[in-house]
């Protein structure tokens, strides 16, 4: 997000410049804004998430190439459903996004459904409703997609235990959740491994925020996890 005029922007690395995709004028011109980008597989396509004047959230997609917006979903209640993408799915078919209750002009956090949207016509599939609000802090968060698209991974805080998260597999075709990584730490997604076979987390269980990695196999965890590296600073 641009903040000098709450425009979709990006950053040319090989220039050192700026330059924005879309053009609301400025703040004083229009309160709308871009917040949540996220790149599709594709790197041709950006989806995000745009407040609009009436206080409506809005998934908009839009091309690199020709930045003209698409909205591709509109929440459904006024004023009181916060809507976020979270990440795409490697085909480039869907968008796994949030949605949140606002509770004095502010979300909650608690996720009260996530749904696989389609790139193609903004339909919506259910994939769970309700994520467990386990502490005061209770918004999940490292929701990736496994390169095969089959399972999703994410973090959520544990109750009574201040800052500690353990991570779970939900299922891209929808079901229960599965335990992944529960320990008395912080652990916190950070990628698959590009062959699907486990996934990257960090974790603060020795003292140190570091690395590890979990097997995962037809999407339950195998053996137990490895550090791979110490001390790499808290990432998220």
């Amino acid at each position: 997000m641009d903040w000098q005029t709450g425009d979709a922007a990006i950053r040319e690395i090989s220039t050192g410049t700026n330059r924005r995709l879309t053009n609301k004028g400025s703040w004083a011109e229009s309160p709308e804004f871009a917040l949540d980008l996220k790149w599709a597989p594709d790197s041709r396509r950006i989806v995000y998430q745009w407040g609009t004047q009436e206080g409506r959230y809005e998934l908009r997609v839009l091309e690199i190439a020709n930045p003209t917006p698409r909205v591709l979903y509109r929440a459904r209640k006024y004023k009181e459903e916060y809507i976020e993408p979270l990440d795409w799915s490697p085909d480039g078919i869907f968008i796994l996004m949030g949605t949140y209750r606002i509770e004095n002009l502010r979300p909650s956090w608690v996720i009260s459904q996530l749904d696989l949207i389609s790139v193609a016509d903004g339909s919506a599939k259910n994939l769970k409703f309700q994520t467990e609000a386990r502490s005061d802090n209770p918004k999940p968060s490292g929701f990736v997609f496994s390169p095969d698209g089959k399972y999703i991974a994410y973090d959520i805080p544990v109750e009574n235990r201040d800052e500690d998260r353990d991570i779970f597999l939900l299922p891209a075709e929808g079901g229960k959740e599965v335990p992944l990584v529960a320990h008395p730490a912080r652990d916190t997604v950070i990628d698959w491994m590009p062959d699907g076979e486990g996934l990257l987390f960090g974790s603060d269980r020795t003292g140190t925020n570091d690395m590890w990695f979990i097997r995962i196999a037809e999407g339950k965890p195998l053996g137990t996890p490895q550090l791979i590296k110490t001390n790499v600073g808290r990432i998220k």
